[in-house]
């Protein structure tokens, strides 16, 4: 009896002293097998959850809150009610395999219960296979005898209950633990922590429609929203690997979250990295250094990546939602050019996505009866076989607006010069095309062939090739990205256009064939 009362007491000040990382070496053996495999990113990863934990600051004066959970006390400046997290959200992109959900899911709800019981946790994931399996492995680590004589504040209501074997348990200081499924019934329960484990399967951000993109976003801004027990206490943390460029860690990062990103291969200043205020840096300094070489060595990388296109390896294992390689156009392909060859020595020609009537739509877009309208101005050059990316007008906006944009392009130089004005002959289109028709003689009725991907597919040699040129302008860059990101993304209007711009041009016939 004395000895485990002794060993309880070593390991709280164990603990206590070196937080986190120490908390998982001694209860490692408690839900995995095996020998803890330690790696200097796990470290950074258990100080920054310490960080989420411990770190609230007075709105008012800016003071910093004590160690001692002196956060729920008024501030010495006088200001009531004032303490807020530093880091109420937090985006960790990490590859598979490295240790993430095992991290955030099991071991730091149970060390926050060692010194702040009372907390309450939700844990939400695109189904509920992840949170149960979760939950039951912080369940084994609480009812573990060394951690129930360490913290004996830290204690379950009950035993073992059916509650508990579906993922929800609570603590006899008004603690509890949530488990859901992100479609689940998430009504009537209230968090101080919000943890969204792998929210989208990845199958689901690549549907071209995005509709599973909005729902997520639509269940994040709407029902979680309306779960924080105390917003100035409240913290959020998304773990998940990137699957497209507004996936819902896009969300979150444009709204100011931590990002704490590591590519499982090293790429020095990384411009997707949006950096956080944890204190600590990627450890590596090599381009192309493994995350976790001792794990995961070069043979076993490649062989992963190896099964997947290249941009969904970008994605996952670099955490790169928009790569250089896309699945069917790469950034480099599309050359840049300073200035146009002499407007009478090129073709101009319109290319028009007017978007789907809301009703006919499901998104959040739809609903303002809205739709996002692309035109884009291409301009061929024969004696050089080059097509020549000029200007481009896209928004969203409703029927008579869109009318407005597309009736000023036609006045506009050099839109006026345009041979051929495609438009695809659907929803929006249609309409435009039926109104239009005298008042723009070059109106082109277009029936697109075959899926978004055929027509991709069946330029992507041509793209290759050098055929497409490109300004050195902003927008131009914008437009890049978005045919080297398709299909992981929701909006695809310039892909639509620009290969329907192909199409005509090496149709039988075509310009680009005389």
């Amino acid at each position: 009896m004395k000895d485990a009362a002794l060993r309880a007491v070593l390991v709280r000040r164990l603990v206590a002293s070196d937080g986190l990382l120490e908390f998982v070496r001694l209860f490692w053996s408690v839900v995995e097998p095996g020998e803890f495999r330690e790696n200097w990113h796990i470290d950074q990863d258990c100080q920054a959850l310490e960080m989420i934990s411990r770190e609230y600051a007075c709105a008012a004066c800016g003071a910093r809150a004590p160690l001692d959970r002196g956060w729920r006390r008024p501030c010495a400046c006088g200001a009531r009610a004032s303490w807020r997290r530093v880091h109420p959200a937090t985006v960790i992109n990490q590859p598979p395999g490295t240790m993430k959900s095992l991290l955030v899911n099991v071991f730091w709800p149970s060390w926050h219960w060692t010194f702040e019981p009372e907390h309450r946790w939700m844990f939400v994931s695109h189904g509920d296979g992840i949170v149960l399996r979760d939950a039951g492995k912080a369940l084994q680590i609480l009812k573990d005898p060394i951690y129930c004589a360490a913290w004996p504040r830290t204690r379950l209501v009950g035993g073992v209950t059916a509650k508990q074997a579906h993922g929800d348990y609570e603590t006899t200081a008004g603690g509890a633990r949530y488990s859901f499924s992100l479609r689940g019934g998430i009504t009537g329960w209230h968090t101080d922590t919000l943890v969204l484990d792998d929210p989208l399967k990845p199958e689901q951000a690549d549907a071209p429609s995005g509709l599973a993109l909005d729902e997520v976003a639509r269940i994040h801004d709407g029902t979680l929203a309306t779960r924080r027990r105390d917003p100035a206490g409240f913290a959020e943390v998304l773990i998940m690997q990137r699957l497209a460029d507004n996936d819902p860690a896009r969300l979150l990062l444009d709204r100011g979250a931590e990002h704490i990103c590591l590519p499982m291969r090293y790429v020095p200043d990384c411009p997707w990295d949006r950096g956080h205020r944890f204190g600590f840096v990627d450890q590596r300094t090599k381009a192309g250094e493994l995350l976790w070489p001792e794990r995961f060595p070069e043979d076993i990388v490649a062989r992963d990546m190896a099964q997947f296109t290249s941009a969904t390896a970008a994605a996952q294992y670099q955490q790169n939602p928009t790569p250089e390689t896309g699945a069917f156009f790469e950034a480099a392909w599309f050359k840049e050019y300073e200035s146009l060859p002499r407007p009478w020595e090129l073709t101009f020609l319109q290319s028009w996505d007017l978007g789907f009537k809301g009703k006919d739509r499901g998104t959040r877009a739809a609903v303002e009866s809205r739709s996002r309208v692309h035109g884009v101005l291409f301009a061929w050059h024969d004696p050089t076989k080059r097509l020549y990316l000029v200007d481009e007008r896209i928004g969203r906006w409703n029927y008579p607006d869109t009318r407005a944009v597309f009736l000023a392009a036609q006045g506009a130089e050099p839109w006026s010069r345009a041979i051929a004005v495609l438009v695809e002959d659907k929803a929006n289109g249609s309409s435009l095309i039926s109104e239009l028709r005298e008042l723009v003689p070059s109106i082109y009725p277009w029936e697109p062939q075959g899926s978004k991907e055929d027509r991709a597919r069946r330029h992507s040699a041509r793209v290759e090739s050098g055929v497409v040129w490109i300004p050195r302008a902003a927008w131009a860059e914008e437009w890049r990205g978005e045919l080297v990101r398709f299909p992981r993304q929701k909006a695809n209007d310039r892909v639509d256009t620009a290969t329907m711009a192909l199409d005509y041009l090496y149709q039988p016939g075509g310009i680009a064939r005389m």
